[in-house]
C-alpha cells in the first residue's frame, strides 16, 4: 500500500466528528474506533488505521499536524518541530507526538494536552505549503536551534546548508545560507534561546553528509577533539573516494557507517548486502594503502561517547581540550 501524502490526508482521508451529520453516524464512528478501525489522532479527529499503520512514524507525525489544522481555530501558523516536519528536516529518533504552533489567538501561549500552542508574535516570514501555513526554513531552523538540543538542531541545520541532492525536490531541495541564518536571528533579538541558536549556526557545516555524520561531529566536538576536514577525496588508480572526516596530523580517517549504507537501493545501486560490504572493505583497504589510519563507527557507537573516543584515539588523536557535556 502506497502511503498518502499529508496533504492527501488532510484534504479526504481525515474523518471529523464535526462532519458526520447524526447521531447514529457519530456512534458508528466511535464503534468502529473502540473495534480498532479508526486510530483517534486528537479529540474529534479519526483516520483509517490500516492507512495509519502503514505510515512511517515522520508520517503519522504530519497526520497528526494534519488533524490539528483541521480542527484549530485560526488563524495559526505552524512551528518549531511541525514545521521541521513538513520542510522534511532530518529528526533524531522518533518525531513529536504534539503539533507545535503560533496562533493569533487571544489565549495563544496555553498548551493542550494534543497540541503545543506558543504565544508569540506572528512572524512575518511565513510560506504556503498547501492547506497549511508554515515559518519560512530560515525561521524554523532558528526556532529549532533555540528550543531543541544542540545535536537536533546541528543535524537539521547541517542539512539545510548543503547542496541539493540528486533526485530531491519540493522541500527537500529547500536550502538556506549561514548569511540568511545571522539575518533571522538579528531579527529576532532579544529572544529566548539566541545564544543557542548562535552556536548552533557557527558550528553547523553543509558539508556533512547525513545525520549520524552530524551526530558524529558533534560529538567529537563535545570530547575535545580537534575538528576534521569533511568530505576529503582520495585517489589512487581505480579512482576516488570520498571520506566522512580526516585528520591530516595524525593521517587519520574516520568513517560513518549508516545501515542505508547496505540496505538502501540509492546506496546499494543493485548490489547485495553482501557485495557492499566485500566492497568496503575493499575500498578501506586502498584507504590504508595511502599511509592512513582508519576508524569505522555507526550510529550507536556514534552516539556513545565514551565508545566513539576510544575509536578517535585509536587514530592517534588526542583531546585538544576539556570535554563539554
Amino acid at each position: 500500500m502506497t502511503s498518502p501524502t499529508p496533504l492527501d490526508l488532510l484534504s479526504s482521508q481525515l474523518v471529523l466528528v464535526r462532519e458526520t451529520l447524526t447521531p447514529g453516524e457519530r456512534r458508528a464512528l466511535f464503534r468502529s474506533a473502540e473495534r480498532g478501525r479508526f486510530v483517534r489522532l486528537r479529540p474529534g479527529v479519526y483516520l483509517p488505521a490500516d492507512m495509519w499503520s502503514h505510515l512511517s512514524a515522520e508520517d503519522q507525525y504530519l497526520a497528526r499536524i494534519a488533524a490539528a489544522v483541521a480542527v484549530e481555530p485560526g488563524p495559526l501558523i505552524l512551528s518549531g518541530l511541525s514545521a521541521a516536519a513538513l520542510w522534511r528536516l532530518p529528526f533524531i529518533g522518533s518525531p513529536p507526538i504534539r503539533p507545535e504552533i503560533i496562533s493569533g489567538t487571544a489565549n495563544g501561549g496555553r498548551s493542550a494536552g494534543s497540541i503545543v500552542r506558543h504565544g508569540i508574535d506572528m512572524p512575518d516570514s511565513v510560506v504556503d505549503f498547501g492547506p497549511f501555513a508554515i515559518t519560512s526554513l530560515s525561521r524554523t531552523l532558528v526556532d529549532v536551534a533555540r528550543t531543541e538540543s544542540f545535536e537536533a538542531a546541528v543535524a537539521m541545520t547541517d542539512f539545510s546548508l548543503r547542496l541539493p541532492q540528486s533526485g530531491e525536490a519540493g522541500p527537500l531541495a529547500a536550502r538556506v545560507t549561514k548569511e540568511v541564518l545571522e539575518e533571522e536571528l538579528e531579527e529576532l533579538l532579544p529572544t529566548t534561546g539566541h545564544a543557542r541558536a548562535r552556536a548552533v549556526r557557527e558550528f553547523a557545516n553543509g558539508l556533512s553528509g547525513s545525520v549520524g555524520e552530524s551526530v558524529s561531529r558533534v560529538n567529537i566536538h563535545r570530547l575535545g577533539f580537534p575538528p576534521p576536514e569533511l568530505q576529503v577525496v582520495f585517489t589512487d588508480e581505480k579512482g576516488a573516494m570520498e571520506v566522512d572526516f580526516w585528520w591530516i596530523d595524525v593521517r587519520g580517517i574516520g568513517e560513518f557507517d549508516g545501515e542505508g549504507k547496505y540496505i538502501k537501493p540509492e546506496y546499494t545501486h543493485g548490489r547485495t548486502t553482501a557485495q557492499v560490504v566485500i566492497d568496503e572493505k575493499n575500498r578501506e583497504n586502498r584507504l590504508r594503502a595511502q599511509n592512513t589510519t582508519v576508524s569505522r563507527w555507526d550510529w550507536r557507537e556514534a552516539r556513545s561517547r565514551p565508545v566513539l573516543r576510544a575509536k578517535l584515539l585509536s587514530l592517534g588523536l588526542r583531546p585538544i581540550r576539556r570535554a563539554r557535556e
